[in-house]
């Protein structure tokens, strides 16, 4: 169930008259059969997955406050570890392994090749892995005690707004928000469907026409020149940053109506002055999520130069990973990684030389955010690519072949190009006022007048400008992670 149909919002009607309706000592139950429901729309067979991963970690947690032996406590963690992360490497993983052990085996060895399972990837699967196997770690390592109520712990591990595609949240921040009584409150109703219609129209409007041309140019790449690859390229950036946070803005406008609150997952990304600071902006609750239980364990910045290094290529090539279960999506992880090391040693002096001898601090700001918003461009290419191999040859292309752009050949028409570049110029101008903390609402002379024509200026634009049909090509893209 996409959050961008009409099913779900009579499913999430439903859930909000149902769940106030109900005595809180009934609501966890309701709330709980919603979740799995909303789960196995997709694939019914699969939520035996978020239940397994659910017992384990519920029985680990227990487990782990009964013994006082820190080896015994460890042992335990291992086996959760094992439990979840086996289950993500049969489902996600376990191709990519044999196809790179045949690869191996055919040059070196010569040996029988590895059979290889057609599994059908579990929508989210990542995402609700490293939300529950959290929790594990934070019983682990004392920050909380263990989730007595199983059947409130298997609702942070399924939360229906957060479930597919997070924000990954932390057990010590939305497990006891499921021990709170809740209440409908009118104050979260309008802030809440604000978010809502943000999160749409950034998926609806944006990113799901900019699918038509990166769909189009990237399905072939030897049929077009290295302008429109590049433009495909740009136009992926956006794409991906609007249907994500558009995700992330449905979730948590949703859960807020339902009285729940979520973390902030995007903070403008492509405003940051560094590769750094883009990723203390972009998914943000998978960056803290890697911060916190591999970049920190490993030791972090503490230690050698050499240590802090590894540390910090170690994490974006687990990140890398994670997103994908191939090569390109290890390269564009490592590309991050290295993006920082060079920002450390050497750009960061370099900007610092300019602002000392020739340039103000404001100009400044903009070659780094220009230099910042190039790199991961260029980064996306990887990302973007079926695979590494072509990801190469979009690179030569745009190197050595970018030609004339053809807008013939971008697979949309004049009218559609037209509203995705003034939809992405707006997007930009409003984060833009947002970043420079510059309330244009505040300042009209009836800010109440002002809300409402936005509110209804915001359904017209997702009426008349949506990109609706076809349900598998408007799916959100991280979806597959």
């Amino acid at each position: 169930m996409l959050f961008n149909t009409i099913d779900f919002l009579w499913f999430f009607l439903f859930v909000v008259v149902i769940y106030f309706a109900l005595p809180h000592r009934f609501r966890w139950m309701f709330l709980l059969a919603a979740n799995y429901y909303f789960y196995m729309q997709w694939n019914a067979k699969y939520a035996i997955l978020i239940l397994l991963s659910t017992i384990i970690d519920y029985t680990a947690a227990i487990w782990m406050e009964r013994v006082e032996e820190r080896n015994v406590k460890r042992r335990i963690l291992m086996l959760s570890l094992l439990g979840n992360l086996g289950m993500l490497f049969v489902f996600k993983y376990y191709n990519f392994a044999v196809g790179t052990i045949n690869i191996v085996n055919q040059w070196v060895w010569d040996l029988p090749q590895l059979p290889y399972h057609q599994f059908l990837l579990p929508v989210g699967i990542s995402f609700y892995t490293f939300q529950t196997l959290s929790y594990t770690l934070d019983v682990y390592m004392g920050k909380r005690k263990p989730e007595k109520h199983f059947g409130l712990f298997a609702l942070y591990v399924s939360f229906f707004p957060q479930l597919v595609a997070g924000p990954i949240e932390r057990s010590t921040r939305l497990l006891p928000q499921f021990h709170q009584v809740k209440k409908f409150r009118w104050e979260n109703v309008h802030p809440g469907m604000h978010q809502i219609l943000v999160g749409l129209i950034k998926k609806v409007v944006i990113a799901d026409r900019l699918a038509i041309l990166v769909n189009t140019v990237y399905g072939d790449i030897a049929g077009h020149t290295g302008a429109e690859l590049a433009v495909a390229t740009l136009a992926y950036g956006f794409q991906i940053y609007c249907d994500f946070s558009g995700y992330s803005d449905i979730a948590i406008g949703t859960a807020r109506i339902l009285d729940f609150d979520l973390m902030t997952n995007f903070n403008r990304p492509y405003l940051a002055r560094s590769v750094g600071e883009f990723w203390h902006r972009w998914h943000i609750s998978l960056s803290t999520w890697f911060r916190d239980y591999v970049y920190i364990p490993l030791g972090g910045s503490k230690g050698s130069e050499l240590k802090s290094v590894t540390n910090l290529l170690i994490v974006f090539a687990i990140s890398g990973v994670w997103h994908g279960a191939a090569f390109n999506f290890i390269i564009w992880g490592l590309l991050n990684g290295l993006y920082l090391l060079i920002e450390r040693y050497w750009l960061g002096g370099i900007y610092k030389r300019l602002e000392e001898r020739y340039l103000e601090s404001w100009t400044i700001s903009v070659l780094q955010t220009g230099i910042t918003f190039t790199l991961i461009w260029f980064s996306w290419i990887f990302f973007r690519s079926p695979t590494l191999k072509e990801a190469f040859e979009i690179i030569e292309t745009i190197v050595t072949k970018f030609s004339f752009l053809r807008l013939s050949t971008l697979g949309l028409g004049k009218p559609d190009l037209i509203v995705g570049l003034v939809s992405v110029v707006l997007l930009m101008v409003i984060e833009l006022f947002k970043e420079m903390k510059i309330e244009v609402i505040s300042v009209l002379r009836d800010p109440y007048v002002a809300k409402v024509f936005i509110f209804y200026l915001m359904v017209f634009t997702l009426i008349l400008f949506g990109v609706y049909g076809d349900y598998d090509a408007n799916q959100f893209i991280y979806f597959v992670f």
